[in-house]
């Protein structure tokens, strides 16, 4: 059995008790009413004590389900006061905890934001460094050089890397209008539709110039220049003498000054101005020009500079590791230029270009116009100025007057087919060189390359339709290929364009006499005369026209004033004098006009001819014989000779 029921009392049974009066009966038990009474006190006592102890089992049931509840209680109550405090406790831990990360995170953007401005500061520096470099690099170039497309390539890299610098940006606009400058005065022709877009593209940056630095003579030196190299010389003057205003201690207001100047003589066909006090006043503007070139080169201030510049250049050094500037050799070389192509005198401008060349020996402006000087003029070194422009090209192999030197000498040489060579070079690298294509022209006629000769003067009045010359040489060859009423058409038209020319008469002249018009060619040798007393071929050419007109006095007078009037190559004159002469019978004129032409050119065959003619008529035999053996050596194969040879025999 189980061990609680051991304990508990067993129920009593059930059934009448016996009664006392029954105890007569034998086998029964009789119990006393005492012993009943005990009996029945002892099942109440059960009864009680099993009644207390269920009452008791009930108190203990429910002190423990008490015991259980306030167990339960508490411990939700210490369940919710936990969860509460932690609860509490974590809002603060992660108030706490968001708080310290968020200083953490200050921190490190603070310290991340501090070494990325630094690396971007650090960064900047070497950037406006770079850029300051390229600008000052591009300036020294520039001004040294006068390259402006080198420069302006230096420039561009600037502007990429601080396009917001003030100095770069004005520098990059100067810079390329004055390069544009450069190739409006280069030009030896009229300017075309697209050059004047550039022109006034130039003038749009000295615009913007002026409104960038107001107090700054570069804008008006730049307007000056364009107006100049467009004709405008009264606008040009104006803006000059704004730039002279603001900064006459400027070696380039004093150098482009002279410029204008020179200009202004240059374009002054009708002789209006005073030529020699504007040259005299340009030399003194180049010499001031030249002393403030010496002098130590000053800065731009701060305040032209960009905001972020300006953080970074207390550590940019301007100009570090550059060398000042100079405009020295460029101030010789245009005092060269002054002397060369103002007052001819080619000596002192060679002296000029040699002083440029003493600041760089490779300057091949300086080299190529000394070598123009050496060929310009009456005395001419053809092997200096082959020198001079070799080695212009060395340091250029770009420099078009360098080919066009050596097409120049080596035509003075009679060998077109080099001359010509060096022209197509040059014309190779500027297709719109006029003097160059004039000269190719001329060495193709030279060469009777008719229809070469022809192109070439044509495409020449493409770029200038109202150059005179081009006409009347077009016209020469056109006569040449027998063309003559478009010869005629030619000059007429080179004659609406400069009236009273004496080079467009004297051609007319030319081709009048070939058709056999004597008297319209006497008319227009007379008119070229008129214009130009001391021409030369028009004396000889109306003494060929007069002797067809059998006016045989006239012609010798006219040729006698030809060979008083002729500066070089005077053989040619003495020896169609002879001719005249040895016509007219007047054999001792003739025979001293022979000999005094072979003198001066012992190659000119016909003056040995025709003092060995003169020579035999006069019964000279001996002297004739001689005369004729110079002749035979020059034309070995003419029959005539070898007649006259067997007569004197």
């Amino acid at each position: 059995m189980p061990d609680n029921e051991k304990n508990i009392p067993a129920e009593p049974e059930t059934g009448p008790l016996p009664s006392a009066e029954s105890g007569g009966q034998s086998g029964q038990i009789h119990v006393s009413d005492a012993m009943l009474a005990k009996l029945v006190d002892a099942l109440n006592n059960l009864v009680r004590r099993e009644t207390a102890q269920t009452a008791s089992l009930e108190r203990i049931e429910e002190q423990i389900e008490h015991t259980q509840e306030t167990q339960e209680a508490n411990r939700e109550a210490w369940t919710t006061w936990l969860t509460r405090f932690i609860l509490a406790r974590e809002a603060g831990w992660r108030l706490w905890m968001v708080q310290l990360t968020v200083r953490v995170v200050a921190v490190v953007l603070g310290i991340s934001a501090f070494w990325g401005f630094m690396g971007w500061y650090i960064d900047r520096i070497e950037i406006v460094r770079m850029a300051q470099t390229y600008c000052d690099t591009a300036v020294q170039v520039y001004e040294e050089e006068e390259n402006a497309t080198v420069a302006l390539e230096l420039l561009d890299k600037a502007v990429e890397l601080n396009g917001n610098d003030s100095e770069i940006r004005f520098q990059r606009a100067f810079i390329g209008g004055m390069a544009v400058v450069r190739d409006l005065f280069n030009l030896d022709r009229p300017v075309n539709r697209e050059e004047l877009d550039r022109a006034h593209g130039a003038l749009a940056q000295a615009r913007m110039l002026q409104r960038l630095r107001p107090k700054s003579p570069e804008s008006h030196i730049l307007s000056s220049q364009i107006y100049t190299a467009l004709k405008k010389f009264d606008t040009a003057e104006s803006e000059m003498s704004k730039a002279l205003e603001l900064a006459s201690d400027n070696p380039l207001v004093r150098w482009r000054h002279a410029a204008l100047l020179m200009e202004q003589v240059r374009n002054d066909q009708k002789k209006v101005l005073d030529h020699a006090a504007m040259l005299a006043e340009a030399e003194k503007e180049l010499d001031a020009a030249l002393e403030l070139s010496r002098k130590p080169k000053v800065h731009s201030s701060l305040f032209d500079a960009s905001l972020t510049s300006l953080v970074v250049r207390p550590f940019v050094s301007l100009q570090s590791g550059l060398e000042e500037g100079r405009l020295d050799k460029m101030i010789f070389l245009w005092k060269g230029v002054l002397e060369a192509e103002h007052r001819k005198n080619y000596a002192k401008a060679r002296d000029y270009y040699t002083e440029a060349l003493k600041s760089d020996p490779g300057f091949s402006l300086a080299l190529s116009s000394r070598g123009i000087a050496w060929i310009s003029g009456g005395t001419k070194d053809l092997a200096k100025a082959k020198e001079d422009f070799l080695q212009a090209l060395e340091t250029d192999p770009n420099c078009v007057q360098a080919y066009y030197g050596l097409g120049m000498v080596y035509g003075y040489q009679d060998r077109y087919e080099t001359a010509k060579s060096y022209f197509d070079k040059g014309l190779a690298i500027n297709d719109s060189a006029l003097r160059l294509l004039k000269w190719r022209g001329i060495v193709n006629t030279e060469m009777q390359q008719w229809d070469a000769a022809l192109e070439d003067y044509d495409k020449a009045l493409d770029l200038n339709p109202a150059d005179y010359e081009l006409y009347v040489r077009k016209a020469k060859v056109l006569e040449k290929t027998g063309k003559t009423q478009e010869a005629i058409s030619d000059l007429l038209f080179a004659e609406e364009l400069n009236p009273d020319n004496p080079d467009i008469a004297y051609n007319l002249g030319n081709i009048y006499l070939g058709l056999g018009d004597t008297d319209r060619a006497l008319a227009r040798y007379g008119s070229a005369l008129k214009q130009k007393p001391t021409f030369d071929d028009c004396w000889a050419a109306q003494a060929d026209a007069l002797a067809k007109a059998n006016r045989m006095d006239e012609a010798l007078e006219s040729l006698n004033q030809a060979v008083a009037c002729a500066k070089q190559q005077s053989e040619r004159f003495l020896l169609r004098r002879g001719v005249l002469e040895q016509a007219m019978g007047r054999k001792e004129p003739a025979l001293a006009d022979f000999q005094a032409a072979r003198e001066k050119d012992e190659k000119l065959a016909p003056a040995w001819w025709g003092e060995a003619q003169v020579l035999a008529d006069l019964g000279r035999a001996e002297e004739a014989r001689a005369a004729l053996e110079s002749y035979i050596n020059l034309h070995p194969d003419d029959p005539e000779a070898r007649l006259l040879q067997e007569r004197l025999k």
